[in-house]
């Protein structure tokens, strides 16, 4: 298991961040330098993504989140727990790692909950759990070059987006793993058994009405609108996130 990591920070619980598929732990650049200056912020590559080793073959949400829970015991932090950011895949892994490990996290801040009823889920599956093909004139690669390149937000530099498809490049060809697992989750009878408190941000982008859709399923669950952040939130809008994290993990009437 690959990590990404600031130097431990006294006084505040340290922040997890689980990415979304087919990225890394690298996805999250612009917001753990802003977290980092008062706590410790930690992304860690799932199984199969960034630089963490892959399993033998497709493997349950349930499995990588029990591999996330493992690397959090190994990296020995306070008994008192983490508080866990996820965006994407990344929302529903925290969601499996929330409940399997209660004793470890406090609190979730979730984006982009790819939410989808039993009904739907399969039709998601047909959609994205298949095998990205490999070209041998490259085609394969120019064309997840427009998609985070070309079809970028107009603010986002370019050099920007080469580092972000460079983050995207090394999934291939086994990067619909990810879909495999988020698409048998059960997330419909899974969320209800949160215990944690939950802060949905709200931001503005293709998930944004499955998020909505699964708010009510939670136990303990706030919202907070964020109408100026869309597409590429996490590099144009890590300052308005970290804002947001912080005044929801820091007050003491979250529990």
């Amino acid at each position: 298991m690959h990590v990404w990591s600031s130097p431990p920070v006294t006084g505040q619980a340290p922040v997890v961040l689980l990415h979304p598929s087919p990225y890394s732990g690298a996805y999250y650049g612009e917001l753990m330098g802003i977290l980092s200056r008062d706590r410790q912020t930690i992304a860690i590559d799932t199984p199969g993504f960034g630089a963490s080793a892959p399993p033998p073959a497709p493997v349950e949400l349930e499995d990588y989140a029990r591999a996330m829970a493992q690397a959090l015991e190994a990296l020995d932090l306070p008994e008192s727990g983490v508080d866990v950011v996820g965006f994407h895949t990344g929302a529903m892994l925290a969601v499996e790692l929330a409940f399997q490990r209660p004793d470890r996290v406090r609190r979730l801040a979730l984006a982009g909950l790819p939410f989808y009823a039993a009904e739907d889920r399969e039709a998601a599956y047909r959609a994205m759990a298949r095998p990205l093909p490999v070209q041998e004139d490259g085609q394969h690669l120019l064309t997840y070059w427009d998609i985070i390149v070309g079809q970028r937000h107009p603010d986002v530099s370019l050099a920007r987006a080469q580092q972000r498809y460079n983050d995207f490049a090394p999934s291939f060809p086994n990067g619909w793993w990810a879909y495999h697992a988020l698409y048998r989750y059960p997330a419909e009878a899974r969320i209800p058994l949160i215990g944690q408190p939950v802060l949905l941000l709200l931001i503005h982008e293709v998930l944004l009405q499955a998020t909505l859709a699964a708010a009510p399923l939670f136990q303990h669950c706030e919202r907070i609108d964020l109408p100026q952040l869309g597409k590429n939130a996490f590099d144009l809008g890590a300052d308005v996130i970290a804002a947001a994290l912080r005044a929801f993990f820091d007050r003491s009437d979250v529990s």
